[in-house]
């Protein structure tokens, strides 16, 4: 059979399936290193309290996060009700807890196409920008964990802290409407898109749209909705790490959460960073923090958090597709309905 374009995109698909497995496959190993029984033992010991404490923080942590997506949308003039888009939001984890990709962020996506009636390409604006608040404040702390924790020395080299530099704008200047605008017409312009150029520049048009909306009032309202949110989050992961018994400068903590909440971002992560996650941590506690701490509290560790942060959070996200508006069970149907190429 000779191979085509969407030969060669489902290939892609299923090696990028096969690469997040490695997520199960290393933690796993991480298990059977530390010792299942050892982590039963710190599981038997576990206050359930503060488990339960960091479980109910979910719930103002993605309502803050979904109140950010929601102005975000009703900056770009789209009416969308708050608690459509928090149950949107809520959906979406458990989509994205449960299937590889970004398919979660997507129904956020066909959410607004379905609810609101706006175009696909803008509907994605909205939620492309959602997440580069997200990345950006990650981003920050974990350049600044790096050199807490010295993981490059005394200082960058000159060569490495020029990329740095030099990468860290990047997504924002390709988030500039202006530029998203010259950079389609150029591909509109390639001889392989010409069939398709009033398609494509309209799609790009929507898109650059959808980015005209920001100013710098509402960059920082945004910015502060994500420090909250955030806030929030590291505190649900001190909440875990009393559940098992041990405490950290929350500082070190929250450094040490955006660092390894980094490869999260990596395209070729595992579903919930499962195994990456505690991977981070189990190096952080044997190498940079203090080599008597014991590996098994930091899978525990990775595992609470993956227990609250996931597992809870997919049963509320379960609760709420229950109840969520069509647009999200729609999304559903026309993601299994794109064909796929024959094998």
């Amino acid at each position: 059979m000779t191979d085509t374009p969407a030969n060669d995109g489902h290939r892609s698909f299923h090696a990028l399936r096969l690469l997040r497995l490695i997520g199960v496959v290393l933690l796993v190993a991480l298990v059977w290193h530390v010792g299942p029984r050892r982590l039963g033992a710190i599981a038997a010991d576990a206050h359930w309290g503060w488990l339960a404490l960091g479980f109910l923080l979910n719930f103002p942590q993605i309502g803050l996060k979904a109140l950010r997506w929601q102005r975000l949308v009703s900056w770009q003039g789209i009416p969308f009700p708050y608690v459509r888009a928090l149950l949107a939001y809520f959906g979406a984890l458990l989509v994205g807890f449960l299937t590889p990709g970004r398919i979660g962020e997507m129904v956020k996506a066909f959410a607004l196409r379905h609810e609101a009636g706006v175009g696909l390409a803008r509907a994605l604006s909205s939620v492309i920008l959602d997440r580069v608040f997200d990345l950006y404040l990650l981003v920050v702390l974990g350049v600044i964990g790096f050199f807490r924790f010295a993981l490059v020395g005394e200082s960058l080299p000159t060569g490495t802290l020029a990329v740095l530099l030099a990468v860290l704008p990047l997504p924002l200047v390709l988030l500039n409407a202006g530029t998203v605008r010259r950079v389609g017409s150029a591909l509109a312009g390639l001889p392989l898109l010409t069939p398709r150029k009033t398609l494509l520049l309209e799609k790009v048009e929507d898109f650059a749209a959808g980015l005209t909306a920001m100013r710098p009032g509402r960059i920082v309202s945004g910015t502060l909705l994500t420090f909250l949110a955030y806030s929030i989050f590291f505190l649900q992961c001190y909440c875990c790490a009393r559940a098992i018994g041990f405490t950290l400068p929350f500082v070190d903590l929250t450094l040490m959460m955006a660092v390894t909440n980094l490869v999260g971002f990596l395209p070729f992560a595992p579903m919930a960073n499962i195994g990456t996650r505690e991977a981070m941590l189990t190096f952080f506690f044997t190498t940079v923090l203090d080599p008597a701490l014991p590996a098994s509290q930091a899978v525990a560790w990775g595992l609470s958090q993956f227990l609250v942060l996931f597992i809870g959070g997919g049963l509320i996200g379960f609760g709420c597709w229950q109840i969520a508006p069509i647009g999200l069970r729609r999304a559903v149907h026309e993601v299994r309905a794109i064909p796929r190429a024959p094998r």
